[in-house]
């Protein structure tokens, strides 16, 4: 057997390589917590290279004739100058949204790789720095002041949510308790209602400083529940109880004290509850409740499909939505939809939504008009009209642009109104930030427009159609089916 001339050089024995690939003839490799290395050719030693990195879990790298792409934890980067990395997403695409807050036209939506908000009702988001508080699981914005929950402690912004400090003056903690854990917060007109481990405060929303709630008979609840309307809800689990059974208080002078109800009569383990208009709704995985007398008594309403497994619960008026996941068979999939009639008649609601490959919804949330839902892994999405009875299902469209049909495969239709004549570009950009196609310019006449577009080039996908003109902007949702 013939030999091979030469041998191996040992580089370095405690970097985690994971892949490997020559960009420009410059060795780049992944690791699997350290972010990315490159090779020094002169003195055969890794340099790690994370600048602009929101994660060092990195996956692999690609390249073409002029950018070098990295895969990571936090969604595509690209490297814009050697080597310093930037975002190749758009907003919150690829992001999980655990947390979102909706406040006139201004929203919130927390993921893993931060806090992004938005100032034109979710249309368009920014990333937004927090300063003194780690991603918040609650959050509640007003006109003056924000409050959030984070990590089991109370905090506020008076800045429009840019720094944030702890406010626990006034709550029972050490050494009551080994440790002060904030469970959940509710705001009406005048006061705050904030549940910890050591049972209930309250505080004035403008001015905190919390007074202790003695009259609830729980000195150390594990999970409570705070719905506010002409008289407030508590919902109380006595701490590390394994009972089901919930336990109902209610107050009619602003929470200073609370009457003993009962334990609320509801169907197996509530794990969501919602209020609208002085009507509760709990939701114990598939089967859900409502209570019209402020939780005297509660009815079960049917849900539309008895295999859902995890889910959400969103009310607004006539409307509430369930969504979560499902079991088909041994298959899991998307659950959402949506009743006007107290479970008479559900319908579904998922349409164009994405399948994440782990199919459960992380959030779902209504403000005004909009109903926003984040699919695992997917981004943010947002419609319109679900809060008023549905009408027949017509060519989508969405802030002026009116697309059809929706899904399409071959030639699709875009009609938008214009106000006056004007000149004007229209885009389609990918989910992944690509610009896919482009007509600059395009001459648009007062009135109705119409434009057709020939999609033989268009993968499989969702695309984001942008009409740009002088005086304002257009846009709406393509899904392209091959």
């Amino acid at each position: 057997m013939n030999s091979l001339q030469g041998a191996w050089i040992f580089v370095e024995d405690s970097i985690w390589l994971m892949r490997m690939k020559v960009i420009n003839g410059v060795l780049l490799a992944t690791t699997q917590t350290q972010g990315p290395y490159r090779l020094d050719p002169s003195t055969n030693q890794w340099i790690q290279e994370t600048t602009g990195l929101e994660s060092n879990v990195t996956n692999g790298f690609c390249a073409d004739d002029s950018m070098i792409y990295l895969a990571t934890k936090a969604g595509p980067y690209k490297c814009v100058t050697p080597y310093t990395w930037l975002p190749f997403y758009q907003g919150l695409n690829l992001a999980t949204v655990g947390t979102i807050s909706a406040h006139n036209n201004e929203v919130w939506a927390v993921t893993p790789r931060g806090s992004f908000i938005s100032l034109d009702q979710g249309t368009i988001f920014v990333k937004h720095p927090l300063t003194g508080m780690p991603n918040p699981g609650t959050l509640i914005l007003t006109d003056s002041l924000y409050y959030a929950l984070a990590i089991g402690s109370f905090y506020w912004s008076l800045n429009r949510g840019y720094t944030w400090s702890i406010q626990h003056s006034g709550l029972p903690g050490p050494p009551q308790v080994p440790f002060l854990y904030c469970n959940s917060l509710v705001l009406d007109a005048d006061y705050l209602f904030l549940a910890t481990n050591t049972g209930l405060s309250r505080s004035s929303s403008a001015t905190i400083a919390w007074s202790y709630v003695p009259s609830i008979g729980f000195s150390n609840a594990r999970s409570l529940f705070l719905y506010c309307g002409d008289s407030i809800l508590l919902a109380v689990k006595e701490a590390y109880s394994y009972v089901t059974q919930f336990y109902s208080f209610r107050s009619a002078d602003q929470g200073q004290t609370f009457d003993s109800i009962s334990s609320l009569p509801l169907p197996g383990y509530p794990t969501k509850f919602a209020e609208d208009n002085g009507h509760f709704y709990a939701l114990a995985f598939n089967r859900l409740s409502k209570s019209q007398d402020h939780g005297l008594n509660w009815s079960e309403i049917p849900v539309g499909n008895s295999a859902i497994y995890e889910h959400f619960l969103s009310v607004a008026g006539p409307a509430v939505m369930v969504g979560g996941s499902i079991l088909n068979g041994t298959l899991t999939d998307l659950y959402l939809s949506v009743t006007y009639n107290d479970g008479i008649a559900w319908t579904d609601i998922l349409d164009n939504l994405p399948v994440p490959g782990w199919p459960i919804f992380t959030c779902l949330e209504t403000n005004q008009q909009r109903t926003f839902v984040s699919p695992n892994a997917n981004g943010l999405w947002y419609r319109d009209g679900l809060l008023k009875v549905m009408p027949e299902k017509q060519a989508s469209s969405a802030n002026g642009i009116k697309i059809s049909p929706n899904p399409a495969c071959n030639l699709v239709s875009m009609s938008f109104i214009l106000s006056e004549h004007s000149e004007g570009q229209m885009r389609f950009v990918s989910m992944n930030g690509a610009l896919v196609f482009k007509r600059n310019p395009i001459q648009l006449a007062k009135g109705e427009n119409s434009i057709i577009i020939d999609l033989k080039e268009f993968e499989t996908g969702l695309y984001a159609v942008i009409v740009t003109t002088a005086q304002s902007s257009y846009h709406s949702l393509l899904h392209v089916i091959k």
